[in-house]
């Protein structure tokens, strides 16, 4: 499957979004290795291992690397799996106003297997489109969840001045 694309504006600040995926890495880093890594400390390059249950419904232990890591731009990770590598990417771009736009890639590079090879595959043009929606609705639950945190925060700190 090729990397497949799909281009958001939300209607958070550039950094809130880069944060909240980073709040996600060191989540998922503390989850598989128990380590409490901060995320000032990942850089690309940064490799862990963690446990997943695979589209077989088989356990299996896969290497998360960080390839690309930009703060407040960019981020970019590989998870090498029996099947192949997955990659998940996030350029941000912020617009100023609480607005960014976000272009959230995915894809997979299939392992070599019989004659295949490991480029990427072309994708089905409905498999694709299903993959855009799915993206973009991940997007804007990361949006709201931004939202809501801010509100939250911003209520605790009126509690605290009453």
């Amino acid at each position: 499957m090729g990397m497949v694309y799909k281009v958001t504006r939300l209607t958070v600040s550039g950094q809130d979004f880069f944060d909240t995926v980073m709040e996600g890495v060191v989540d998922d880093i503390h989850k598989a290795t128990t380590k409490k890594v901060p995320p000032h400390a990942i850089a690309a390059g940064y490799t862990y291992k963690k446990d997943i249950v695979n589209r077989s419904r088989n356990k299996e232990t896969v290497q998360v690397k960080i390839t690309k890591l930009e703060p407040g731009v960019l981020y970019e990770a590989e998870i090498d799996t029996a099947m192949g590598v997955h990659t998940t990417s996030f350029e941000i771009k912020d617009l100023g106003n609480d607005q960014c736009v976000v272009t959230a890639g995915q894809g997979t590079a299939l392992k070599s297997q019989e004659g295949q090879d490991t480029r990427f595959h072309r994708q089905n043009p409905i498999v694709s489109a299903l993959i855009k929606s799915s993206q973009r609705k991940q997007l804007k639950e990361m949006e709201k969840y931004i939202k809501n945190k801010k509100f939250e925060a911003s209520r605790a700190s009126k509690d605290e001045e009453n």
